[in-house]
Order: structure tokens, then C-alpha cells, then sequence
């Protein structure tokens, strides 16, 4: 062991080479976990690609004598993962070197002003239906791996309630910046064991308040820029299937670049909108454009890249997509799973229209 005034280091260089667990946040080659900043994500463009991690040294640059700091190696399928014992330390600066060539020099100093914002909390109606399944939160950047049931509130009446599933592993999008929550599916089907127990999570008639404070912790460690607070009315049970044949479309006109608006009628899935709608034209070719929700997601607006042609088209629908409690294009959410159903479902459905001259 070397002691300097400053630092104690080991120079053993401990490397135990396994490949790396999925769901890690990266932010800037820096790598945050269980609120602290415990090593480097160092991609492996910047290493040859037949590369020995045992030739691999990291050490503090104010450190003359190169001195490897004791941690381990793992690998991801784009990077090398080297994780510290001790969290890193705030305006240190490390060097990453290969068969004692410098690799990477990476300066640990960050601006500890909190910048991550939460965007809104999805479905965004303000009255929901009983049956609700799922909450979204939609972050400005990456968040930290958290419990995040530790972090929100929710009331009814003054009263704090519980009405989410309790998972082992969270539901984040693959950059950590849209969380999914179920309600707990249990007590919302009716006649399980759960529902009858402990009622439905939401209550018909009531108000209810979701509240997300600031100190929810971002992928940098930083709090949220402020805190967040949904309020919403708990209506009727949904259990009808959303019918496409039933949504209203407005064509646009021949030779503009009007945007095409379909109306849903009712608020559907958040996520599922995203990405459940192709439109092609009479050769089968995809329309390219931007897709738009509006009008707390009862509202799906296309936006061509280019001028609408005459013709017949078709919007495709994968029949995945759900309403807010969970029902498909095909079948229901809360159904009777003891009866023996004979169906044929499909993945897409169509819908078509025509814009004449």
C-alpha cells in the first residue's frame, strides 16, 4: 500500500472480467449507481479490438507515480465497465491507459445545478377511468436507478394509498428518461384473489393527488429542478375495445402538407401511440412524416415530409395498442380466463382513406 497526504491507493489493479448487467446509467463516461458515482464507462473504440484488460491501468493523474486504483473490469457488448471500491470524488481527474499508452483522460467535475425536469406524467386527462393500469413519467434526461415507489406520494382524500405493482426490476425506456408504473393488474380484474381482498387500486368518485418531490435523483445525482404534482377524478370502468372504425379522420387536401388528424374519441396508451401507426399509400410505400399526440392523447396528428398525392391510403395499426385499462384492438383487458376463446388475432389492423383532386 502507498500513502501520499492526499491519497490512500492500492496498487493492485483487481480485474474480474464477466460480462456487464443491463439497465446501468452512464452519463458523460461517468457511472452512477445507488446514488453514487462509482466508476468509468470507457467505450471500447478507444481500446484495440483485441484488446488485453489486463494491460489496462487507471490511476489519478496527480498521481506521479501511476499508481492503479483498486477495482474491477466487466464488459458490455460497446464498452469496458472499470468500477471503483471507493465512490469517485468531485475535480479528480483519471487516467485510462493501454500497455502504458494514454487512453482517455477523464476530468470528474461536474456543475452540481440541478437540470433534469419532469416533463409531465402520463395519461394527462384529468379524469381517468377506475380501471386505470398504467402511469408513465417522462423525465428531460436520464434518471438514477432508484426504488422509485420511495419517491411518490399518492392521496386520496389526505389519505396515502399504494396502488402500484411493487417489481423487482423497474420499467425504463432504454435511456432511462420514460418510467413505467403499473397499477396493480391483481386488483383490477375482477373476481381474483387480490380484487376481492383489497378492492380496486383507484376508487370510483374520488379525487386523488400523485405527487413526485424534487429530490427524486437524476442520473447525475442531482436532484429534479422542482417537484411535480398530478391531479385527477376517477370515473366509470372502461371495459370496451377500442373500434378504429369508429375514429373520426380528417383528410387533408390534395397537394398540401396539411397534417392528417385521426380522433380517438377517448384517451388511448401513451407509449403504445408512439409507435402502433404506419401509413402507406396505393404502392405500399410508407408515408414518411412525423407523428404528433394532442389533446391528452385522444388526438393522433400526421405530419407529411412531403405533399399528398391522389390516391387511396391505408394507416396500419399494430392491435397491440390499448386504451388506458388496458384493452386491445383484439380483446379486452379484464376477461373471463376460464372460458376457452376461439380467435384470430391479428397484428395489424387497416384503415383506410382516399384523398380525391
Amino acid at each position: 500500500m502507498v500513502k501520499s497526504a492526499t491519497y490512500v491507493l492500492v496498487v493492485l489493479l483487481c480485474f474480474s472480467c464477466t460480462r456487464d448487467t443491463p439497465n446501468r446509467v452512464y452519463w458523460d463516461h461517468f457511472l452512477f449507481e445507488n446514488g453514487k458515482y462509482t466508476g468509468f464507462n470507457i467505450p471500447n473504440y478507444e481500446l484495440p479490438n483485441d484488446y488485453n484488460p489486463k494491460l489496462i491501468k487507471i490511476y489519478l493523474s496527480e498521481n506521479q507515480r501511476n499508481v492503479s486504483i483498486f477495482g474491477n473490469i466487466s464488459l458490455t457488448d460497446s464498452s469496458l465497465i472499470f468500477r471503483t471500491l471507493a465512490p469517485l470524488s468531485y475535480g479528480m481527474s483519471y487516467k485510462v491507459t493501454y500497455h502504458d499508452i494514454l487512453v482517455n483522460e477523464l476530468k470528474f467535475d461536474r456543475d452540481l445545478e440541478p437540470s433534469t425536469e419532469l416533463l409531465g406524467i402520463y395519461p394527462s386527462a384529468d379524469t381517468l377511468p377506475e380501471n386505470l393500469l398504467k402511469f408513465y413519467f417522462h423525465f428531460s434526461q436520464p434518471m438514477s436507478q432508484t426504488h422509485s415507489l420511495e419517491k411518490l406520494l399518492v392521496l386520496s382524500d389526505e389519505d396515502t394509498i399504494q396502488p402500484f405493482l411493487d417489481l423487482p426490476s423497474e420499467l425504463w425506456n432504454l435511456d432511462r428518461t420514460v418510467l413505467t408504473l403499473w397499477l396493480d393488474p391483481g386488483r383490477i380484474k375482477r373476481e381474483l384473489v387480490p380484487n376481492r381482498e383489497s378492492g380496486n387500486p383507484l376508487i370510483k368518485g374520488k379525487s386523488y393527488r400523485l405527487i413526485v418531490p424534487p429530490s427524486w435523483n437524476d442520473a447525475q445525482g442531482l436532484p429534479l429542478i422542482e417537484g411535480y404534482e398530478k391531479a385527477f377524478y376517477v370515473d366509470e370502468r372502461d371495459d370496451e375495445l377500442p373500434v378504429p372504425q369508429n375514429w373520426k379522420l380528417i383528410i387533408p387536401k390534395v397537394n398540401s402538407m396539411d397534417p392528417l388528424l385521426i380522433d380517438f374519441h377517448e384517451p388511448l396508451d401513451y407509449s403504445l401511440l408512439q409507435e402502433s401507426f404506419v401509413i402507406i399509400n396505393s404502392d405500399s410505400t410508407k408515408m414518411e412524416g412525423e407523428f404528433e399526440l394532442m389533446t391528452n392523447e385522444k388526438l393522433l396528428k400526421f405530419s407529411p415530409l412531403n405533399n399528398w398525392k391522389t390516391g387511396e391510403y391505408n394507416i396500419l395499426i399494430k392491435t397491440k395498442l390499448e386504451d388506458l385499462s388496458g384493452n386491445n384492438l383484439n380483446r379486452p383487458f379484464d376477461r373471463d380466463m376460464t372460458k376457452v376463446e376461439v380467435t384470430n388475432e391479428l397484428p395489424f389492423v387497416s384503415l383506410g382513406f382516399e384523398i380525391g383532386d
